[in-house]
């Protein structure tokens, strides 16, 4: 009995950063090898006021994509739509597109705009590339329509964010 579940666990694919494609949900990406270096790697340095103060946006987004996960979805070319919501506060959200191969192609945060006295009502969205081909590509397009859905079918404000090396 203990050898068939140690041959049914050798044959269940590894969820890992570099096999997007063997993760259930998206919580089970975020908590995969490699997924906190590519996420690293995808933001860089950047630093922003999306969901904490002036904190690295890769921290951010992993703070948004490691709550209530959603399951992967599939885009017409063969990329992944990783989403979820914040614990705590599902409000707010984050997504990012995998390639099958692991590489971040872009990421984005349904956030809402806050200052000491509280937030706003109407939620924003921030969304990340890097390569200037990915401006205005279908994953930039694929997280546009994942924001629109998450918002109530409206599209919220938002701006494209290029991040650099």
């Amino acid at each position: 009995m203990i050898l068939l579940a140690l041959l049914l666990a050798a044959a269940t694919p590894a969820c890992s950063m570099a096999q997007p494609a063997d993760c259930r949900t998206t919580n089970e990406l975020m908590w995969a090898p490699g997924t906190e270096a590519a996420l690293k790697t995808f933001f860089g340095k950047a630093r922003g006021d999306y969901l904490m103060p002036n904190t690295l946006v890769w921290k951010q987004a992993r703070e948004a994509l490691g709550g209530p996960p959603e399951a992967p979805l599939r885009l017409k070319d063969g990329n992944l739509l990783f989403a979820a919501c914040r614990a705590h506060s599902c409000p707010e959200k984050g997504a990012m597109v995998v390639t099958p191969a692991g590489k971040i192609r872009a990421a984005a945060l349904l956030h809402y705009f806050c200052t000491p006295a509280g937030c706003a009502d109407n939620a924003r969205l921030a969304l990340f590339y890097r390569q200037p081909t990915e401006a205005d590509g279908l994953a930039m397009r694929a997280l546009i329509g994942w924001g629109r859905s998450v918002n109530n079918g409206e599209t919220p404000p938002m701006v494209k964010r290029r991040l650099t090396p």
